[in-house]
C-alpha cells in the first residue's frame, strides 16, 4: 500500500496516541504476517504531527521492502525515556527532506538505508545510554543511532544536510555482535553533539559540528568547520589528509590535547585556548591560529617538512617550558627530510621558559611583525633560513648563569636550543650538521637582557658556518635597539658573517673550546 499524509489544518492536524500507553506507534509499517510479498510499502509525510507511545513511525524487523519520505511534519514519541520517533529495523529506504523528528531517539537505524536531506533530527534526553535488544531499540540520547540488526541486512547512513542535534548527534555500534555491511557517510549538515563511530571510518567529508572528536573521521577531501559549545578534551587528533579542510571555532572554550597531534592538512583554530600535554606537529600542511592561546607543558608547536605552513596571528599566546615554537627535520622514507617550512608571525606573544621561537635543522622562511619573545636560553634561536622581522621585541629573562650545561658559549653547539645564550642567537657553530645560510633582516627591533645574571649575556650572539655561502647576513637600521650590561651588547663570534653589507670580525673577548 501507498499512505500519503498531509496537513490541511494548518499545522494542528495529528495522528496521536492520546494518551493510550498501548498505542505503541503512530504509524506502522507492514506486519510480519504480509510475508515476502515483493510489494513496496510506502509512507510519505508532508505535514502534521505523528505520535505514538513509543513511536512515531515503525517498521518490522520480519517484513523487508518499504520506503518512507519525510518532507515535513512533526514525527515524535510520548514515552520521555525510551520513545524513539522513527524506529527502522526493516531493510527499507528513509528519506529525510524537512519536519522535525524528536525524541529521547531521533532516528534508529538498524536495517536499510537513511538519507537525510535536510530538516531537524533531535534527541530530547539529556544523557546517553545504550543496551543490546533483538526486537527494539538499543540507545538513548542519539538524534540518529545506528545498530545492527539481528536479521544482519545491509545498514549505510548518508547525511547530505539537516540539524542533527543531542547529547550524541550520531551513534554507531553493534551491541549484539552483528555482522551485517554498514557504511556511513556525512556530506554535509549541522551536527550539535558528539560524533562517535565503532565499525566506521574516514566517513567526514563535509558539516558543522560542535564535537571535536568528529576530527578523528576525516576523509580524503573533506572541508568541514567546526564550533565548540564546550570545554572539552581529546587525546588527540590526527589531520593527515593533506587535501582536507578544517575550521575550528573554539567560541572562548579550552580544547585539552594529551597526546602528540600530527597535521598535515589545512587547518585554522580561531578565538579560544588549547592546552596540550605534548606538542601539536605541522607536518607539511597549512596550520593556522588565529587569537588562540596555546600552552604545553614542554612544547606547544613544531613545524615539520618542506611544505608545511603556520600562521600565528591577532594575539595569539603561545607558550610551553621548553618551545614556545619549533621547526625540525620530519622522517621520509627511512630518513631525514629538511626544507623550508614558511611561518608568519604576527600580532601575537611567544613565551618559553627556554626558547621562545627557534628554527632547528629545517631553513624556514619565517616573517615576524608585531610580536614579543621571551626565554632563558634565547628569545629566538634562528638556526638557519631567512627572517624579515619587524616590529618586535625580544627579551632574555636570565635567570640562569652561564655556566648553565646547556649555554654552550663559544663551544660546539649541540642539538637544539644547546647552544650561545642571548637575547636572539643566530647561525651556527656546529661543522658536522646544521650547514645553512642565515639572513636576518630587522627594522623597529628591540633586543634586551633583564634578569638576575643580566650582564652575564649579550642581546644578539652571532655565529656563522666557514664554508663559502653558508655563513650569516644580517641588516638592522637605526630603529632597531640592542641592549645588555654585557660587552658588547652585539657579539659576533666567527668570521663569515656580513652585517649592514660588511664583513665582520669576531668581537669575542675570550674564545674557549671543548
Amino acid at each position: 500500500a501507498q499512505l500519503t499524509i498531509n496537513d490541511s489544518s494548518n499545522g494542528k492536524g495529528s495522528i496521536d496516541y492520546n494518551g493510550v500507553e498501548s498505542v505503541y506507534v503512530a504509524v506502522k509499517l507492514t506486519d510480519g504476517n504480509d510475508g515476502a510479498s515483493g510489494e513496496v510499502a510506502k509512507l510519505t509525510v508532508n505535514g502534521g504531527t505523528l505520535k505514538g507511545y513509543y513511536y512515531g513511525i515503525s517498521g518490522n524487523g520480519t517484513r523487508h521492502g518499504t520506503e518512507v519520505v519525510i518532507n515535513g511534519g512533526a514525527i515524535t514519541a510520548a514515552n520521555a525515556e525510551e520513545g524513539t520517533a522513527i524506529y527502522h529495523p526493516q531493510n527499507g529506504l528513509l528519506t529525510v527532506n524537512g519536519g522535525t523528528v524528536s525524541a529521547p531517539t531521533g532516528i534508529e537505524m538498524r536495517s536499510g538505508t537513511l538519507t537525510v536531506n535536510a530538516g531537524a533530527i533531535k534527541s530530547t534526553a539529556s544523557t546517553f545510554d545504550e543496551k543490546g535488544n533483538g526486537s527494539g531499540t538499543t540507545m538513548t540520547g542519539v538524534a540518529v543511532a545506528v545498530s545492527q540488526h539481528v536479521t544482519d541486512k545491509d545498514l549505510k547512513v548518508v547525511i547530505n544536510g539537516g540539524t542533527l542535534t543531542g547529547p550524541y548527534a550520531l551513534y554507531e555500534k553493534d551491541l549484539q555482535n552483528e555482522t551485517g555491511t554498514k557504511a556511513l557517510e556525512i556530506k554535509d549538515g549541522i551536527f550539535e553533539g558528539q560524533v562517535y563511530s565503532k565499525n566506521c571510518t574516514a566517513f567526514i567529508k563535509g558539516g558543522t559540528f560542535s564535537d571535536v572528536n568528529a576530527l578523528n573521521y576525516f576523509a580524503d577531501n573533506a572541508n568541514v568547520s567546526m564550533k565548540l559549545d564546550k570545554d572539552c578534551s581529546i587525546s588527540a587528533f590526527n589531520l593527515e589528509k593533506k587535501d582536507a579542510k578544517v575550521e575550528v571555532d573554539l567560541a572562548t572554550h579550552t580544547l585539552t590535547l594529551s597526546a602528540v597531534s600530527q597535521i598535515s592538512a589545512t587547518a585554522s583554530f580561531k578565538n579560544g585556548n588549547i592546552s596540550t600535554k605534548e606538542m601539536i606537529k605541522g607536518m607539511g600542511g597549512k596550520l593556522k591560529f588565529d587569537k588562540v592561546h596555546i600552552s604545553g607543558p614542554n612544547y606547544a608547536l613544531w613545524v615539520q617538512g618542506p611544505n608545511a605552513k603556520l600562521e600565528v596571528i591577532n594575539g595569539s599566546l603561545i607558550e610551553a617550558n621548553y618551545f614556545s615554537i619549533s621547526t625540525d627535520a620530519t622522517l621520509q622514507g627511512g630518513g631525514l627530510l629538511y626544507g623550508g617550512a614558511d611561518i608568519m608571525l604576527k600580532d601575537s606573544k611567544f613565551i618559553a621558559g627556554e626558547t621562545g621561537f627557534m628554527t632547528n635543522v629545517s631553513p624556514a622562511t619565517v616573517n615576524i611583525e608585531n610580536c614579543e619573545f621571551s626565554g632563558n636560553h634565547q628569545a629566538a634561536f634562528l638556526r638557519g633560513g631567512t627572517y624579515t622581522i619587524k616590529n618586535s621585541s625580544f627579551t632574555l629573562k636570565a635567570e640562569l648563569e652561564s655556566t648553565h650545561s646547556e649555554n654552550n658559549h663559544m663551544k660546539q653547539w649541540q642539538d637544539g636550543n644547546r647552544a650561545a645564550f642571548a637575547g636572539i642567537t643566530i647561525g651556527n657553530y656546529l661543522s658536522s650538521a646544521y650547514q645553512y645560510p642565515t639572513t636576518v633582516a630587522m627594522t623597529g627591533v628591540t633586543v634586551k637582557v633583564e634578569g638576575t645574571h643580566a650582564s652575564s649575556f649579550p642581546a644578539v650572539h652571532v655565529c656563522a658556518n666557514a664554508a663559502e655561502n653558508k655563513g650569516v647576513t644580517l641588516t638592522y637600521d637605526g630603529s632597531c635597539s640592542f641592549t645588555s650590561t654585557y660587552d658588547p651588547a652585539v657579539e659576533y663570534g666567527t668570521a663569515n658573517i656580513t652585517v649592514n653589507g660588511e664583513a665582520v670580525k669576531s668581537n669575542v673577548k675570550q674564545e674557549t673550546s671543548n
